[in-house]
């Protein structure tokens, strides 16, 4: 490869290391939001008949209390259907594992970019020797 070549390629896989980082970074923190919502889903569960305050969405709020067993989950569509606490669990960790496995293939995309652009730079200065 040419000097120019070598530069050129560099930036590409910058750019495609950037972005691989991007997606990382909105894995994780949907790993982390998830992880709160589990959180949160023990906690409703252990406070059955309690009164507490939920939010309605930006900024609104209501005391209520969970008087069923069950949860009532958006599946698509409009469509909610009943889903105990468990399943909702199954339905968190199933998501978390799909992050998980989206973040082991990035990572493993990343480190390749790496060591090429290793490479390239050891290419660069073997030429930059040689003139």
């Amino acid at each position: 490869m040419e000097h120019e070549e070598l530069i050129q390629r560099a930036s590409i896989l910058q750019r495609q290391s950037e972005e691989i980082e991007m997606n990382l970074r909105f894995i994780n923190q949907q790993i982390s939001e998830l992880d709160e919502f589990k959180e949160g889903l023990q906690f409703l569960e252990t406070h059955k008949g309690k009164e507490m305050i939920s939010s309605l969405g930006r900024g609104i709020f209501v005391k209520s209390s969970r008087t069923e067993d069950k949860f009532f989950v958006e599946v698509g569509a409009g469509i909610v259907v009943k889903k105990s606490a468990g399943e909702i669990r199954e339905i968190i960790e199933g998501q978390v594992k799909k992050f998980r496995e989206a973040k082991s293939g990035l990572m493993a995309e990343l480190e390749s970019y790496a060591m090429e652009f290793r490479r390239m730079v050891g290419a660069l200065q073997g030429m930059k020797r040689k003139s």
